[in-house]
């Protein structure tokens, strides 16, 4: 029988308490509570998607002593993997459309010193810690719509109704979140000004004005309304190949826009001419 959608299955429960989840809930359920039999799937090959809502990092301390992460997925349900966090977003970024080289970039251009962000406009995933070297738990912002303190608890709420807890300090995630927004909304300006350079125009996907990732009212002030064109175009003109075959990739897999690595390569000379020209 196929795997019902896990949003539709949570729905359907009538047990509330299965739409509230933090790391002690999950390790003192998993294997134990029935309830969560239809629910979740081990799969030590799991690949990570925009379907992703949460990852926890179990891998301080297992679950039955060799389960590594956790994953809360939209399309496969609730995920048991023996597979690290960081395994699994790098992996998702080595086949993918998003460099680190890019996403730091975004990050010292805004003089943010700490990495938590993967942005990619449309989608964008945050970790709790910081991603440089820790193993941590991560969440897709655009999955979320609200973040706030609740049993003493950093929670996000997900359109889909399920509350993730996490033990992280509260005002340090809440400092660290708004800063990755204002990364998104950079994020998402060079991608229409890169776009619209050439010619075309974005919609953004059905929904998306409602996630936490798109919410500029939640981003850090004053390092948003330091964003500006200049900025803006400045990121734009510091984009080498690799970058320019990350915006190719983008503009397909996200936006449907099809263009030949020629035409960035055109575009890059177009960039560069404005760079050098005196007025």
């Amino acid at each position: 029988m196929a795997r019902e959608h896990m949003t539709n299955i949570f729905k359907m429960t009538l047990d509330h308490d299965l739409k509230c989840w933090n790391r002690n809930k999950i390790r003192e359920s998993f294997f134990i509570d029935h309830r969560l039999d239809e629910l979740f799937t081990i799969d030590n090959d799991y690949k990570m998607t925009p379907a992703v809502v949460v990852l926890y990092n179990f891998s301080d301390q297992q679950i039955a002593g060799c389960y590594n992460s956790v994953v809360f997925d939209l399309s496969c349900g609730i995920v048991v993997t023996t597979q690290t966090t960081k395994h699994i977003v790098n992996e998702y970024v080595r086949q993918n459309i998003l460099s680190f080289t890019q996403s730091k970039q975004m990050h010292q251009q805004l003089n943010i010193k700490r990495y938590h962000v993967l942005s990619y406009g449309n989608y964008s995933y945050f970790s709790l810690n910081g991603y440089s070297k820790k193993i941590v738990d991560w969440v897709a912002l655009h999955q979320m719509n609200d973040f706030s303190f609740i049993h003493n608890q950093s929670s996000f709420s997900s359109k889909s109704g399920i509350v993730f807890h996490f033990e992280q300090d509260f005002s340090y995630v809440k400092s660290h979140l708004g800063k990755s927004i204002a990364v998104n909304y950079l994020s998402c300006l060079v991608t229409e000004r890169f776009v619209s350079e050439m010619g075309f125009s974005i919609k953004h996907k059905m929904g998306d004005e409602s996630n936490l990732g798109l919410d500029w009212d939640y981003g850090q002030a004053d390092i948003i309304s330091s964003v500006d064109s200049t900025l803006t175009q400045d990121f734009i003109d510091n984009i080498v190949e690799e970058e320019l075959i990350f915006m190719k990739r983008l503009l397909e897999s996200e936006y449907d826009i099809k263009c030949t690595l020629s035409d960035m390569k055109v575009f890059r000379t177009r960039v560069n001419k404005r760079k050098y020209k005196w007025d």
